[in-house]
């Protein structure tokens, strides 16, 4: 379900064009690699974070987005002394491929970077829809590791006015997954969205949390029934399955989907059937 915001490549990722392509290392001394033991390497590295810091200054776009790049590729502990810069870089950088690629790189970096939280729940409005969804994963990065933080100001943005940024919220609740219980009951209500991505992505985000999601099956089940969107009834079923056994009330519901119209909403139903029988044993 969710659009992972990965790099298949650093020349693809970046989406733009250049004679040597995004490359981490366009950027590193080779003198700075001389010492490759103990502390020799921690200096190194430190180092080459306070350059690709200064890079997200460059008047050269490219250069600003090799440095996100490199700060993504780069260990949490290490790249913690960027978040400010990749922040700032976020909020108000004027290319998005720059925007997203500090977005991606927060994420990678962890519970170090919750001080941009703020910053990347501001960024599921973006005009640009790849800033988003870097946006929404590094949300969902951060909160695996820091909950508390990101998931309340998610529950916020689910019930903001713009579609797509609800759609962005449900989005990285799912890939928090279990730490998101607490935004269950906005889940809940988001079933009946009148934006059928949103309720997509709620679909999908419940099924992520699992068992725990067991007070939201009863409008799981109702949504599987009469929901118009048969994208929204595939996630719906699927959402059941990964349950499990906790989604036992659903089994009517679940046997009439057999019988959808749409082949992927039969073949979720089935699963998630044999899923909650599973589990009876």
């Amino acid at each position: 379900m969710i659009i992972r915001g990965a790099i298949e490549s650093q020349f693809n990722r970046s989406g733009v064009e250049s004679k040597s392509g995004p490359n981490p290392s366009l950027h590193l001394h080779h003198s700075d690699e001389t010492d490759l033991t103990g502390g020799g390497i921690r200096s190194s590295v430190n180092y080459k974070v306070q350059e690709h810091i200064k890079d997200l200054k460059d008047n050269d776009v490219h250069v600003r987005i090799n440095a996100a790049i490199a700060l993504g590729g780069i260990g949490k502990e290490e790249a913690a002394p960027a978040v400010p810069a990749l922040t700032k870089a976020l909020k108000k950088d004027e290319d998005k491929y720059v925007r997203a690629e500090a977005a991606f790189a927060l994420g990678g970096i962890g519970k170090e970077a919750a001080p941009a939280v703020p910053t990347l729940a501001e960024a599921l409005k973006d005009k640009s829809e790849c800033v988003c969804e870097d946006a929404a994963n590094a949300l969902g990065e951060i909160g695996k590791e820091a909950p508390q933080i990101v998931v309340p100001a998610l529950i916020e943005a689910l019930k903001d006015k713009d579609g797509d940024v609800r759609k962005w919220a449900a989005n990285a609740l799912g890939e928090i997954g279990k730490e998101a219980v607490p935004a269950i009951p906005v889940l809940i209500k988001a079933l009946k969205d009148n934006n059928e991505h949103v309720r997509e992505y709620v679909a999908f985000a419940l099924g992520e949390i699992g068992k725990e999601a067991a007070p939201a099956v009863s409008a799981l089940a109702e949504a599987l029934l009469k929901d118009k969107s048969g994208r929204v009834r595939e996630y719906v079923a699927f959402a059941l399955g990964e349950i499990g056994k906790e989604a036992a009330q659903a089994v009517s519901a679940l046997t009439e989907a057999l019988k959808d119209n749409n082949e992927y909403v039969r073949k979720y139903a089935a699963f998630a059937l044999g899923e909650i029988e599973k589990g009876k044993s």
